[in-house]
């Protein structure tokens, strides 16, 4: 999932608008219920914003489309938070006047997010988080939000307890960039290995740093694994100015890696590094055939940001359903009740902090051009 994507910043007052609903046959009674999508809807990160709305109006589709619910209907009413931590909040009181919404779905940035947060809790909604894995989303103590992707700690604990038993290495290094993402993701690595007994130090680089002194350092310490915790315009150098350096060791990196400007810009020098996803490999999931397809005749590519705006939206029409609900309130409530819930990017249940109960990534290697799909962490019946 593109880290730019889980990160970034703006401000001003929120420009709501309604997403029309596309349903086939919908009875003149039945009740609309409203999931509110904030996202950024304009500046820099408009396009992944839109990814997410996009994602989310997909699985409404579905829902209208194949439910046998004749009380009431779904939508989406889109709201544009700017990046903004103060238009998220004013976006949320906006949502509040609207009795048909019942949850809300955003954002991309961790402080927009823990600014709405609060209003959330204050109003009972339930906050789906569907495109950040920053940890301090779910240390905040809120029981009304639900983060989908596998935190960052986590994937790097899910790393290196996949990978490094399979690599063996004498010294495996994981280079940390001076970013939440990088540090947290070095720190669920270095845990998990130390716990495993491996031979593991963490080195931080800061942006700016000398890839070539760099290098030189790390070919010093006689590793024979590296581990890339960040994104590729940070950390990318490092890998060519590694292999110039004499490194003859393999590559490994985050999800932060896992998009195509790295195999386009550093492909050469990470050929057969193991990269950490969350996204799964949807058309090797056989629950998703019918749903993907229907999604990419009506919006084009899934990308791993609409997927998991589908996901976020699929469990709130889900929980809706269970409790046969048109309150807000009875939604989060039975959120809460920590239910199972099956979704475009596989089975979910959270726990009561709101991360998930059983976090997974998906390891894929630099083959060529492309990402070749290699395995999920932990063993998933969700994929072949």
């Amino acid at each position: 999932m593109r880290r730019r994507a889980f990160l970034v910043t703006g401000a001003a007052l929120a420009a709501a608008s309604a997403t029309p609903l596309r349903a086939q046959q919908v009875s003149p009674f039945a009740r609309q219920l409203t999931l509110a999508v904030i996202v950024p809807l304009s500046g820099p990160l408009q396009a992944y914003g839109q990814q997410v709305a996009t994602g989310v109006q997909g699985a409404v589709d579905e829902a209208n489309r194949y439910s046998l619910q004749s009380t009431f209907v779904f939508g989406m009413r889109s709201f544009d938070d700017q990046n903004s931590p103060a238009v998220g909040a004013t976006n949320v009181q906006v949502a509040v006047a609207d009795p048909s919404i019942v949850a809300i779905l955003g954002s991309l940035r961790p402080d927009v997010i823990l600014s709405m947060l609060p209003q959330c809790a204050n109003t009972g909604f339930a906050l789906l988080v569907p495109a950040t894995s920053a940890d301090v989303i779910t240390k905040r103590g809120y029981r009304n939000v639900f983060r989908l992707p596998t935190s960052n700690r986590m994937e790097g604990q899910l790393f290196a307890s996949s990978v490094l038993p399979k690599i063996k290495p004498s010294f495996a290094l994981a280079v940390a960039q001076d970013s939440a993402y990088g540090r947290e993701v070095a720190r669920g690595f270095l845990a998990q290995a130390t716990v495993d007994r491996h031979n593991t130090e963490v080195l931080p680089y800061a942006h700016g740093d000398d890839p070539a002194i760099v290098a030189q350092a790390i070919v010093q310490k006689k590793v024979d694994y590296v581990f890339l915790c960040g994104v590729p315009s940070v950390l990318g150098p490092l890998a060519p100015a590694l292999r110039k350096a004499g490194y003859a060791g393999e590559f490994g990196a985050g999800d932060g890696f896992f998009a195509q400007p790295t195999i386009k810009q550093f492909g050469v020098a990470l050929a057969g590094a193991t990269i950490a996803a969350q996204l799964p490999p949807l058309g090797r999931a056989p629950s998703d055939a019918i749903a993907l397809v229907d999604y990419q005749q009506n919006f084009g590519a899934m990308t791993a940001l609409s997927a998991y705006g589908y996901a976020a939206a699929q469990i709130a029409i889900s929980a809706a359903q269970r409790s046969v609900t048109t309150s807000r309130f009875t939604l989060l409530q039975q959120l809460q009740m920590m239910g199972s819930y099956n979704t475009m990017v596989g089975p979910m249940s959270f726990t009561f902090t709101g991360d998930q109960t059983d976090p997974n990534i998906y390891l894929y290697k630099i083959s060529g051009k492309r990402f070749t799909f290699d395995r999920a962490a932990h063993p998933t019946s969700f994929v072949t």
